[in-house]
């Protein structure tokens, strides 16, 4: 169960998988205190990203309703990191820092108990952009499996009247992903008591990394303009901008990878 915040006595069932896949081959997990999670963090990083998001333009244009709007996110972001793990995308956290944790404590040999849940990026690997069909800031369309389905619920009944015309206001930007191989940042959020620690960046990073020694480009939509300075510090650019009626403008970001650190 996921405690909503804000809900005094609200909880919202997750789905447990006992999903513990093998990272995939060309995303290396060796970094420094970064790790890619297991589905058992799903109910912590589902209540992250419900309060990462919770005043976000997109999500607040799609959600208008203050009241319910924690629920509404706690359900989107259960499904997606659910749905994540049952495609084997890399869903990333920062660790802590252990260098103060004696050997023999429990924290030293558990993996989840180490990661900090109050940041949290899915990234999804260049394979997925042939198939893909819902993006951070886009609602996806019904039918097309069961957390779609699920997230799709979650604007028709949460997103009150008018709902269906602020998402169709939506659908020209999943044509405008690049069909070139590349990263995909998914979502990225740190849970708003944790900001100004550098927790973002750092997952971020973990995969710019690599897309630089592969020389792989990566590609995001900034939900929240405000961002925007962020990802360039990470070499993204804007290189369009999609416009919403009557709501906010999405910044759509490419990244080139470094050619100095490719290996």
């Amino acid at each position: 169960m996921v405690r909503v915040p804000g809900w005094r006595d609200c909880t919202v069932p997750v789905f447990s998988h006992h999903l513990h896949k093998a990272p995939r081959p060309y995303l290396h997990t060796k970094q420094a205190h970064m790790a890619v999670a297991t589905a058992s963090t799903s109910p912590q990083l589902a209540a992250t990203l419900a309060d990462a998001f919770s005043d976000d333009p997109v999500f607040t244009y799609l959600l208008p309703d203050s009241s319910t709007r924690p629920l509404a996110l706690t359900i989107y972001m259960a499904s997606k990191i659910l749905e994540c793990h049952r495609r084997d995308f890399s869903v990333v956290v920062p660790l802590a820092d252990t260098s103060s944790i004696a050997p023999s404590s429990p924290q030293s040999s558990s993996p989840d108990r180490r990661l900090l849940t109050e940041s949290v990026a899915i990234w999804e690997p260049p394979l997925a952009a042939v198939d893909d069909t819902s993006s951070s800031a886009q609602p996806p369309q019904s039918g097309s499996g069961t957390g779609v389905s699920v997230r799709h619920a979650v604007f028709q009944n949460y997103g009150g009247s008018g709902v269906a015309s602020r998402i169709q206001a939506l659908q020209g930007m999943s044509a405008k992903r690049p069909t070139k191989p590349h990263w995909y940042l998914s979502l990225l959020g740190t849970a708003s008591d944790s900001r100004g620690r550098g927790l973002a960046s750092r997952t971020i990073k973990h995969v710019t990394t690599e897309c630089d020694r592969l020389g792989l480009p990566a590609y995001l939509e900034s939900s929240d303009i405000a961002n925007v300075p962020l990802y360039r510090r990470h070499g993204f650019e804007v290189t369009s901008v999609h416009q919403l009626s009557d709501g906010p403008d999405v910044p759509l970001m490419w990244r080139e990878p470094l050619p100095h650190s490719r290996m």
